[in-house]
């Protein structure tokens, strides 16, 4: 049984978060060099390791090994000593951050001491490793085989696999809580890359467990389109930095195709990632060509690439290290997405240019999108709406769906009119509330906190063509309503039928060239002059 606990904000959670966020930017730096972020660092460090260094033999042997029991390897105690040996170790000072050794040892005595769950009326105790769901348990495994890891690659130049396995037993002996399982050949699977070692010559290509895994998607739910969208950029990558053969390659990236087509994508968005792939460093022919030449610097611009966005990477880990890294998520994605975001960025420079905290100096903004895509999930939050609009409509009159029908016109038409907005949730830390800010006036921009409270409609001008095609059909519809309800009503509401009509021509008394009309701020919080206004 895997333990996890349900409690995410208990006592012992919070202590595991605070320690693994002291530690693991201290681990990380001591085992970087000794580490594969993923399959393209691996190629790229067996690249330097084969072409660079001359390293790689005829008789050169390759050895996986994959420790079984990685999050519960050892007793409680065990653990501990072996984090304060390690930071004894690589610590010039007997601190870390603002905790010494011995606090760090101490709150890891509370940590994995008191990390009890309850299950069928019996409370359990683990004696054994931490959660799975905690971060920290990586961290504490990571730390306490130090030069282990989950799966451990090297090479071994000597073709006798005998005195390789007999090199392995003191390790053995040394850990005997550790289970692990070693492979050794000249050919081995690791990170699913097939890496074979062909008389000296080095041969690496992505490993497939199974023909159904290759023609299948990563199952998202919750996420935006931009999910599939990304993961065919990076299935690309990897494909291009695994593969050393170009044949292998264009096999990889057929397979990337027609899993697409398969899985419902248009054969339009599959060309267009293609083309941006091979375009992005003007190698258009390389998609059709299969020259080894060619591909090899084709592929080592893709190695430098992937050396940027660890850079970029590390800088936004060190980011969130600090809890400099803001993260925005908005619903749903029509509409300009990349003008949002620039317009985005443009307001938090404006209003907090000169913030302490909120600079662009002292944080980093993130802006996501996130969808819907799965109809279980959509429906069931809907579903109490649902249910009880149903129960209304069975028990209101004829008089009362008359008037309905007027209604339901003006919110499908106001349906049609918000299909290109963006909504924004507030993501704001907690200590920043609307009734510490100052409430904006009209003739003043607003605050940007009480602009992330508000939904927000971007970029009026870009969509005004789809607009009036839809508001003039949906008002030749609503004419046609009309005249149904005049047969059956004599004197129809034209008060109300003013109002509804007025939905149409929203924004067409803005002046566009306003930097603030490409945004329409509804649902805005008033301020308290303005409540007394309306209450008078």
């Amino acid at each position: 049984m895997v333990p996890i606990i349900t409690s995410a904000y208990s006592a012992t959670w919070k202590i595991g978060k605070y320690l693994n966020d002291l530690l693991r930017p201290f681990v990380n730096k001591i085992l970087q060099p000794t580490t594969f972020r993923d399959e393209p660092d691996l190629m790229q460090k067996l690249h330097q390791y084969v072409y660079t260094g001359k390293h790689l033999q005829s008789t050169t042997l390759f050895c996986t090994i994959q420790i079984l029991n990685y999050i519960a390897l050892d007793l409680h105690q065990h653990m501990i000593d072996a984090v304060g040996c390690f930071l004894q170790d690589n610590l010039v000072s007997n601190k870390l951050g603002p905790l010494t050794i011995q606090t760090i040892k101490n709150l890891l005595h509370i940590y994995l001491y008191y990390n009890i769950f309850y299950y069928k009326n019996q409370i359990y105790k683990i004696a054994k490793g931490s959660p799975t769901t905690m971060a920290l348990s990586e961290t504490l495994s990571t730390i306490y085989l130090f030069a282990w890891e989950n799966q451990l690659f090297f090479t071994w130049n000597n073709s006798n696999e005998t005195e390789l396995c007999r090199f392995l037993r003191p390790l053995q002996d040394k850990y005997p809580s550790v289970q692990f399982h070693p492979r050794i050949g000249s050919t081995v699977r690791f990170f699913n890359v097939h890496i074979d070692n062909s008389k000296g010559e080095l041969s690496t290509r992505i490993y497939h467990q199974s023909m159904m895994g290759k023609y299948s998607l990563p199952y998202v739910v919750g996420h935006s389109k931009q999910a599939h969208s990304d993961w065919l950029r990076s299935a690309l990558i990897r494909a291009v930095c695994c593969c050393s053969c170009v044949d292998d390659f264009h096999l990889e990236r057929l397979t990337l195709e027609l899993a697409y087509l398969t899985n419902g994508y248009s054969l339009r968005f599959v060309e267009s990632h293609l083309d941006n792939f091979f375009d992005y460093f003007h190698a258009a022919e390389m998609r059709y060509l299969k020259d080894q030449i060619s591909y090899d610097k084709f592929r080592k611009n893709w190695f430098d690439y992937m050396l940027m966005q660890y850079e970029l990477t590390d800088k936004l880990q060190q980011f969130n290290d600090k809890g400099q890294l803001i993260q925005l998520q908005y619903r749903y994605e029509y509409g300009p997405r990349c003008e949002f975001t620039q317009q985005f960025h443009q307001l938090w420079s404006q209003y907090f240019h000169q913030h302490p905290t909120l600079s662009n100096e002292k944080v980093k903004v993130l802006l996501t999108t996130k969808h819907q895509y799965s109809l279980n999930s959509l429906l069931t939050e809907e579903k109490t709406k649902l249910s009880s609009s149903n129960n209304s409509m069975s028990a209101n009159s004829q008089q009362s769906d008359q008037a309905k029908l007027i209604d339901n016109s003006s919110i499908e038409q106001e349906n049609h009119d918000s299909m290109p907005q963006l909504f924004i949730p507030s993501s704001l830390p907690s200590n920043y509330s609307l009734s510490q800010q100052a409430t904006p006036t009209t003739e003043d921009l607003p605050s940007l906190v009480d602009f992330l409270s508000c939904y927000v409609r971007l970029t009026q001008y870009q969509v005004n063509n789809d607009i009036d095609v839809i508001n003039r059909k949906a008002e030749d519809d609503l004419e046609l309503q009309l005249e149904d309800l005049k047969k059956e009503e004599e004197h129809p509401n034209t008060q109300e039928l003013k109002e509804m009509l007025s939905l149409y021509d929203l924004g067409s008394s803005l002046d566009d060239k306003h930097p603030m009309n490409s945004m329409i701020i509804t649902d805005l919080p008033q301020s308290k002059s303005e409540e007394s206004d309306t209450k008078e």
